[in-house]
């Protein structure tokens, strides 16, 4: 009897320490299992091309409005006033450039930030605020170009309000994720995912084809940012993004280093003038994760999506069942080496 304790105090100790031996390889293949669905760091290949973006965005800014153009493109806008190349527009161009710049170039984005300061306007966007904590209204209005400087050099510093007519967002992608941003924010996180699922579905390889891209013949291309933007801001994660953020960094200006602001719907081809609305939105969705903001920022503010909302709850329920399995593994060798110390001191026949 006892050399048959002592084999059985044997088998106990040796099944232990293969347990516990084998205890890390269960865990590393729980890991290998569990870490396609986590979130990923959305860290970029591009960091060349991003730099030429800053570069880009340096190029406009003007000492004596402390404001970025809108474009190197001498032409005048809407064909009556105000060149692009003199045309400083407080949002959205202005607004995007210092959110995206206070991270990539944060000197840069301090002097916008002053220039932006020292204007007398609005701070409720009613639109693309909405980016950067704006709770905007659920009844959209049409853009309307607010003029507040007229130089007699030519130099105009204007706003874009979305204060007009009202508008029927559902067909027009900007408008589709400003309403989404705003319910993930402010309203139901089931309508913010329901809706921006409308503006993924828009996207058809080429750019984002919407009611805005049928009536003018060609795709705008700061869509693409804005579309990237929104989805790591809520955590949307939708299955196009790679494609997305490709096609958006094939429509750098090789020379300026910005982003054109069209592609033509047929060939795929981007084309024009790169704009800083454009530029700046190709940035700002790497500033997801280190957004560099400060608690008294407000107007310029870009909140921390730290809770993804609903519609990523794979990734929460995967977490939970890695958590229950080392639980149930902890709970088996436990239980193991429990037995075996009742085995040795019951007492012994």
């Amino acid at each position: 009897m006892h050399n048959l304790q002592n084999v059985q105090k044997m088998f106990y100790g040796v099944s232990i320490r293969k347990l516990a031996t084998c205890l890390p390889l269960p865990v590393l293949l729980l890991l290998a299992l569990i870490s396609p669905i986590r979130p990923e760091a959305h860290a970029s290949s591009n960091e060349a091309s991003k730099l030429k973006v800053v570069s880009y965005l340096s190029n406009r800014y003007n000492s004596t409005w402390k404001l970025l153009s809108n474009s190197e493109d001498s032409g005048l806008f809407f064909g009556t006033w105000g060149t692009h190349s003199k045309l400083y527009f407080l949002y959205s161009d202005n607004l995007l450039a210092y959110n995206a710049l206070r991270q990539f170039a944060p000197s840069l984005g301090e002097n916008i930030k002053v220039g932006l300061d020292s204007y007398d306007y609005p701070r409720d966007t009613l639109g693309f605020g909405v980016l950067f904590g704006e709770n905007i209204p659920d009844i959209q209005r049409g853009s309307v170009t607010h003029v507040i400087v007229n130089d007699t050099d030519g130099s105009v510093v204007a706003y874009d309000r979305f204060d007009g007519d009202l508008f029927d967002w559902r067909g027009y992608a900007d408008r589709v994720i400003y309403h989404a941003l705003d319910c993930y924010q402010f309203g139901s996180k089931s309508e913010a995912f329901q809706t921006f699922s409308t503006a993924v579905e828009m996207f058809d390889g080429k750019g984002l084809y919407d009611n805005a891209s049928v009536d003018a013949g060609w795709y705008a291309n700061f869509k693409l940012g804005l579309l990237l933007y929104a989805d790591r801001f809520m955590g949307y994660n939708m299955n196009c993004s790679v494609a997305v953020e490709a096609r958006l960094w094939s429509c750098q200006d090789s020379v300026t280093g910005g982003i054109h602001t069209a592609t033509n719907m047929t060939t795929g081809e981007s084309f024009g003038s790169s704009s800083i609305e454009t530029s700046a939105l190709a940035l700002l969705p790497y500033t997801i994760f280190n957004p560099q903001r400060s608690p008294d920022d407000g107007f310029y503010d870009i909140p921390n999506p730290n809770d993804t909302g609903e519609g990523t709850s794979e990734i929460g329920w995967g977490y939970y069942f890695f958590l229950f399995c080392i639980s149930a593994i902890v709970i088996v060798v436990w239980g193991a080496y429990a037995l075996t110390k009742r085995k040795e001191r019951a007492p012994k026949k």
